[in-house]
Parts: C-alpha cells; sequence; structure tokens
C-alpha cells in the first residue's frame, strides 16, 4: 500500500489560511493520467522536528499541537518558507494507522 503524504505551510496571501498539497510516496515512476498531477521530489531538508503518533479515523489528532509545543519550548524557530509534512503510515497487515508529523525548524 503507498503512503500518502501531506504538505501545508501558512499562505503567502491570507495569513489566516494554509495551503495544502496532497500526495503518494512512490517506489517507482508512474504514467500520469492527467497533466494535472505532478511528480517530483521532496527538497531535502537539514533540520526537522518529528513526532509520531498512532491515530485513530474520524478523531482529531494532537500531533501537530504537540510538536509545535516542543519546539516552542526548546526555543528553535520554524522555518516558514518551507512546508511541515504529515506522513501516515499503515501498520502490516492492516492494522494501526500512525502520522509522523516533520517541522522544518532552525536553531535558536
Amino acid at each position: 500500500m503507498l503512503s500518502s503524504i501531506v504538505l501545508w505551510k501558512e499562505s503567502e496571501r491570507d495569513e489566516t489560511a494554509f495551503e495544502l498539497e496532497i500526495g503518494y510516496v512512490l517506489k517507482q515512476d508512474i504514467a500520469l493520467p492527467s497533466d494535472k498531477l505532478e511528480i517530483r521530489m521532496l527538497p531535502e531538508e537539514p533540520m526537522m522536528a518529528t513526532l509520531v503518533q498512532r491515530v485513530e479515523p474520524f478523531v482529531p489528532s494532537t500531533a501537530c499541537i504537540d510538536l509545535a509545543k516542543w519546539i516552542e519550548r526548546n526555543q528553535y524557530r520554524i522555518k516558514k518558507d518551507q512546508p511541515g509534512r504529515e506522513n501516515y503510515l499503515q501498520s502490516p497487515h492492516g492494522g494501526d494507522t500512525y502520522v509522523e508529523v516533520q517541522i522544518p525548524i532552525e536553531s535558536p
């Protein structure tokens, strides 16, 4: 099963909004069925704060908030020019689902 990924960052046009991208992690190139889709590599990020949390369907996750609190408490800065990432992972054989939140940060 392909794992899904969500990228998000604050909108440059509206400070109360977020821009989202939704995709899948691929193991190889595929033919695209539409010119509205694209394949690309995510840029390497030198420093990320990360957190993995088990999630339940239809139950809001606190992973992003928990990680943002950790970043603030440890005096790191969130990089505003790079998107945060959420990787959704399914355990083998259809078991639990996990989210890995990744937020690009800079040293204090």
